[in-house]
C-alpha cells in the first residue's frame, strides 16, 4: 500500500477530505504484514507524528527514512510587490517582452490561495498577453520552468511543494518565486506565524544582497 502526497492525510484528512484521515482504517482489510509506504516532499514534525497515528504505523517495525528536499537544479527568490496588488503587474514578467509566439513564454504555474483572485490573475494574463499579439494557449504543461506564488501561502511547506513541481526533468533548470507584499520586508518576524517568519527572514536576506 503506498500513499503519495502523505501530508494530505494530515493538511485534509480534518475538515476538507475527512477519508484522508481513516486511511489507516484500510490496514484492516489487508493481509498481515503488509508493507505500507507513505510518501512526500515536505514533512515537518509535527504532520510526521500525525501521520503515524492516523496511518497505524508501528514504531517497533516502522522505518523514516529523510531523503531531504535539496534540488540544486532549483533557484529560489523572494520579491516584494512593487504595485498595486489588485493590478497584477508584479506578474507582468511571467510573460517576456518583444516575443511573437507562446513558445517563448517559459512554462509557468502560478499560485494563488484563493479562487476568486486566481480568475483575475488569468483575465490579466490574456490581456497581457493580447497586447504582445499572442492569442493562442495551451494546457499540456509536461516540464515547467517558473513556480510563481502570489502573496505568503498559509504553511512554508505548502511553499516548498508546489517550488517542487518545477525542473523534474533530469538536467532541467527552474526557478521559484515567491511574490511577498512589501509589509512582509518590515514587520516584526517574532510576531508572526511560521510560514510568514520563514519567508520574511528570506525576504530580508534577499533585500540586503540588493543593497
Amino acid at each position: 500500500m503506498v500513499i503519495d502526497k502523505a501530508h494530505c492525510v494530515s493538511h485534509w484528512g480534518t475538515n476538507f477530505c475527512k477519508q484522508y484521515g481513516t486511511l489507516g482504517s484500510v490496514c484492516a482489510f489487508l493481509p498481515r504484514d503488509t508493507p505500507i509506504v507513505a510518501v512526500t516532499a515536505t514533512l515537518t514534525a509535527c504532520v510526521r507524528r500525525d501521520l503515524h497515528s492516523k496511518l497505524d504505523f508501528l514504531k517497533s517495525i516502522g522505518r523514516f527514512h529523510n531523503a531531504g528536499n535539496d534540488r540544486p537544479n532549483m533557484s529560489l527568490v523572494v520579491r516584494s510587490m512593487e504595485h498595486l496588488q489588485n493590478s497584477f503587474a508584479d506578474l507582468d514578467f511571467v510573460i517576456p517582452e518583444n516575443i511573437s509566439s507562446i513558445d517563448e513564454i517559459p512554462k509557468t504555474y502560478i499560485y494563488a490561495d484563493n479562487i476568486k483572485t486566481g480568475g483575475k490573475i488569468v483575465k490579466h494574463l490574456k490581456k497581457l498577453m493580447s497586447k504582445r499579439g499572442i492569442t493562442n494557449q495551451g494546457c499540456n504543461v509536461s516540464d515547467v520552468d517558473v513556480i510563481v506564488q502570489w502573496k505568503l501561502p498559509k504553511s512554508l511547506s505548502q511553499f516548498v511543494q508546489r517550488a517542487g513541481r518545477a525542473a523534474r526533468q533530469p538536467g532541467h533548470k527552474g526557478l521559484a518565486v515567491l511574490l511577498v507584499e512589501r509589509a512582509a520586508y518590515s514587520k516584526n518576524i517574532e510576531i508572526l506565524g511560521p510560514a510568514a517568519t520563514a519567508a520574511t527572514e528570506a525576504a530580508q536576506k534577499c533585500k540586503s544582497r540588493r543593497t
